[in-house]
Order: C-alpha cells, then sequence, then structure tokens
C-alpha cells in the first residue's frame, strides 16, 4: 500500500496519532529538534497506517521512517516493525524514534479500543 497523495482524501475512519520523545543531548538532532514528533494516520477498519510522518529534517532518514511505516498493520502489536527498524537503520536518534512511534501505537490502541475495532494484544 503507498502513500496518500495531498489531495486525496484519508479514509472515512481514519484517526492521527501523535508521539514524541525527546532526543539525545549532544546529536545533531538535538541542535534542531529537543524532541521527535512521530505522526500516524491509520483506518480504524483495517488498522493499517496509511500515512506517516516524522519531524527530522534530512529527506532520506524521513523517507525511510516514513515508507518502513506505511502499510504496516497494527492488530498484531510493533515489535517486529521496532525489531526490523533497529537492524535497518542507524542514526543517533533512532530509540527517540522508536518511543515515539510505541507512544504513537499506544494512542491508536486507546481510540480503537474505545471504538471496537481492534483485537486485544
Amino acid at each position: 500500500m503507498g502513500a496518500y497523495k495531498m489531495d486525496e482524501q484519508y479514509p472515512p475512519k481514519s484517526v492521527l496519532v501523535a508521539g514524541y520523545a525527546q532526543v539525545p543531548k549532544g546529536s545533531a538532532n538535538y541542535e534542531q529538534h529537543k524532541v521527535i514528533v512521530v505522526t500516524l494516520v491509520v483506518d480504524l477498519e483495517t488498522s493499517i497506517i496509511v500515512d506517516a510522518g516524522v519531524n527530522i529534517d534530512w529527506d532520506v532518514i524521513n523517507k525511510f521512517l516514513r515508507s518502513k511505516a506505511i502499510g504496516l498493520q497494527l492488530d498484531n502489536g510493533i515489535e517486529g516493525y521496532v525489531q526490523s527498524i533497529r537492524s535497518m537503520a542507524s542514526f543517533s536518534a533512532i530509540e527517540s524514534f522508536i518511543q515515539a512511534f510505541k507512544i504513537c501505537y499506544e494512542r491508536y490502541i486507546e481510540i480503537a479500543s474505545k471504538n471496537k475495532t481492534i483485537k486485544q494484544v
């Protein structure tokens, strides 16, 4: 599943969640941003991430992380995704990104469980 284009609408039952995590002091990322912000748009009917963003200014990192998140199905948790990101990416704020992504997931679970659209993991 590819990313939605700006002029397209998201699925009717999609939700936006955001997660934040502090960037390690002294890193290049810290000089630009004190926190990493991850945003996800998730289709509640399918539990699939349909769009994603991270406030890292380096296009390659942003595109890479985005491409690995879009299409991810969240019903079975994110541990496999987290392990794959750790094995495929290495930059100073990777753990901050993972923490922010986990917060997004927790917020998604909270919203989805209120809408009773997911299985409990």
